[in-house]
This record gives structure tokens, sequence and C-alpha cells, in this order.
């Protein structure tokens, strides 16, 4: 593949260096689309992604030392991406991707994430209910280790980003809303907060389709994972909607996030920590004006 265009990207503070080294992820959660959109799993020639790393034609210093691997699951090829970061480690950038909560469990490839200069890691840890993560076909994620693995990636400096989804058959108004102390408590640094979209082509969608859940006359702008487009087992559509703005109000108040940025002051690394900072000091001050995700559902 050909170096991306950077030079037509807006010259704006805030677009990122993005790249992908690799697409697709083995894994196969009820919810997501990545086995339907990116099956299978392939990787980049090593020289070519060293290449697009190296790009540092961009207005902005943050956009020369950070990149962005966009990637379903980096980590996944142990081999590769050991090769991949070792050859990153004389570059200094600092970098950030999603993974599977089982990279704590590597101290080989936990110490050239760390030499390397990865400042944050995305975990899609999804629920704190057991039945919910069978539910999500989650069957890696356990919730008894949440806590032991976030204090791993930690101890490596490494900021801990975890999607959490609302809306699963065993969550209550009540199990939503107390997520936020439930995500500080285990370790959480920068929580997404989402409500569960059961997106055409998943197993989820032909599940709720079978049991005449799905709200299809609800068209794609209640698909951007702040609305809901189905029917919940526990609650109506628009209480889950409530206790999903509840959380969210409450995960990113003053209170939480001041903690979170306070307890990264002394747990991360430098970069780790301005992350960590940005992004909780950005949800908090939407939280604050009342600026939530876009709500197109009325209340009935």
């Amino acid at each position: 593949m050909p170096i991306p265009r950077y030079d037509l990207l807006p010259t704006q503070f805030f677009v990122p260096h993005i790249l992908q080294a690799t697409r697709g992820c083995p894994f196969t959660c009820s919810f997501c689309t990545t086995p339907t959109l990116n099956p299978g799993f392939r990787i980049r020639p090593l020289s070519e992604v060293i290449r697009d790393i190296k790009y540092n034609r961009f207005k902005y210093w943050w956009q020369r030392k950070v990149v962005w691997f966009w990637d379903d699951n980096l980590t996944i090829r142990r081999t590769y991406i050991k090769k991949l970061l070792t050859k990153m480690i004389p570059l200094k950038r600092w970098w950030l991707t999603q993974a599977s909560m089982d990279i704590a469990k590597n101290k080989e490839l936990l110490d050239l994430m760390k030499k390397s200069g990865c400042i944050g890691i995305f975990f899609g840890i999804e629920s704190f209910g057991k039945g919910s993560l069978k539910e999500a076909s989650k069957k890696q994620n356990k919730v008894q280790e949440y806590q032991k693995r976030i204090a791993t990636l930690h101890e490596k400096g490494i900021c801990v980003m975890a999607g959490f989804i609302a809306g699963f058959d065993g969550d209550t108004p009540t199990s939503v809303k107390v997520m936020a102390k439930q995500l500080y408590d285990i370790g959480v640094d920068v929580p997404f907060l989402s409500l569960l979209s059961p997106y055409p082509g998943t197993v989820l969608y032909s599940k709720l389709d079978s049991e005449n859940r799905l709200l299809k006359e609800r068209g794609w702008e209640f698909y951007n994972g702040y609305n809901v487009s189905f029917i919940p087992k526990n609650m109506t559509s628009n209480e889950l909607l409530q206790a999903h703005r509840a959380l969210w109000k409450e995960a990113f108040s003053l209170k939480y996030s001041l903690k979170r940025i306070i307890r990264a002051f002394f747990q991360l690394r430098w970069g780790a920590f301005l992350m960590c900072a940005f992004m909780n000091t950005f949800y908090c001050l939407k939280a604050i004006r009342g600026n939530l995700p876009v709500c197109f559902e009325k209340e009935k």
C-alpha cells in the first residue's frame, strides 16, 4: 500500500496521526461487526508500517509524536507485534491502540509496549455481569480479573481506556447507573460508555430479530451508540436511555473526572497522563455543560 495522503487531512489541532498495521479480530463478539466487515486477520509488511509511523509532515508537535493504531485488535499475532514494537523503539513515538485483556499476561509484550512508547490501550470490557458477558460471547473477559489486569498495565505506566455497553438482557436501570463507581474502583482511566446497538449482520441482530425486539421504525440515527434501537428485557427503551444518560453524567462528573486525573498523575508515564487528563477534562466539560451525546428518542 502507498503511504496515506495525510497531506489531504484538515490542518486542525485535533486531527490525529492514524494508521493500521493489521485488520480483523479472531474473536466473535455477538454485537460486533468486525467478523462481517473484516473477516479473518490480515497483517501489513512491517517496512510499510514503520514508513507510515515515520511520516512527520504534520503541523502540530503532538501529531508528529503520537501514533494512533486504528486496528481491530493489534496485538493478536504475537510474533508480528513483537517485531513491530522492537522496530518502533528507536523512533521514540507515543502510541495507542485497541487490544484484548489477555496482553496483561504476557510480560515480554508489556515490556516491549513500554519501551516502544505505548501510552494507551483500549479494552472492550463491555460489562460487569457474567450473564451479559456470556450473551456478548466475551468468554475471554473475566470480571474477577478486571482490576488485576488493569493494574498490570498501570505498572508499565500505560493509560487504560475501557468500553462498556449498557442494554444486555441482564441489565437493569440500577445496574447501569452504578457502573460509574465500579469503573473507578477497577482502575479505568478513561471510560467509553455506549448503548447496545444491534447492527445488521451481527449475531445480536439475528437474536433480537427472531424475538421481535427490534424497533425497526427507527433509522440509522439510532445506531450511533447513544440511542436505543431495540426493546430491552428488564426495562423499557426509555428507561434504558435515561439510565445510560445518568451513568454518563455520573461517570464524567467533576468528582470522578478529577479523581481519575489525580490517580493518573501518580500512576502513569508522562504521555499517558497527558492523554488521560485531556480526555477526562473534555468529557467532564461536556457533562457540566449538559452537552451529552445527541439523543433522538423522545420520552414516552
